[in-house]
């Protein structure tokens, strides 16, 4: 019955992270939009917009917006985390103790760097850390699809 059980588990994980990548993989267009520079990770998009169209729609949050994220517009960082996950961390971080609304346990943070070009931008996301939170765990299978939908973004090879 044990075995029974944690095949279907395992199923259930392979499932998962098939359809992240498939999500991320129709939202990219075949486009390798990510590299590594000194251990971080980037992404790239092209955008329709200048930084300050480009902040100002980070700045207006949806509720359709597929991840959850906080912006600071001063500091051009942005913090994305799995909305479906949020509840479960706070439970977990009352648990222990540290239920403070610290940027470590909240989800993801990312640099944002906008380089403006004639008629079009191109946005690049670079992650800040190494740790990622369990609210931010979903949250790599759908960053293409939150820039495409947000700011009708396009991957743009890294």
């Amino acid at each position: 019955m044990e075995i029974l059980l944690i095949i279907i588990v395992i199923l259930f994980c392979v499932f998962c992270a098939y359809s992240n990548g498939r999500s991320a993989r129709k939202y990219s267009r075949g486009i390798h939009n990510r590299s590594r520079e000194k251990g971080k990770v980037s992404y790239f998009y092209r955008v329709p917009y200048t930084r300050g169209q480009v902040a100002g729609m980070l700045c207006q949050k949806n509720e359709k917006d597929r991840l959850d994220y906080e912006f600071d517009e001063e500091k051009m960082e942005l913090c994305l985390s799995n909305k479906y996950h949020e509840q479960e961390d706070a439970v977990n971080l009352l648990a222990q103790g540290t239920a403070n609304k610290s940027r470590m346990t909240k989800g993801k943070w990312f640099d944002i760097e906008i380089e403006e070009r004639e008629g079009y931008s191109i946005l690049k996301v670079t992650e800040q850390g190494f740790l990622t939170p369990r609210t931010a765990s979903e949250v790599f299978g759908l960053m293409n699809a939150f820039f495409v939908e947000k700011l009708g973004a396009v991957p743009y090879e890294a």
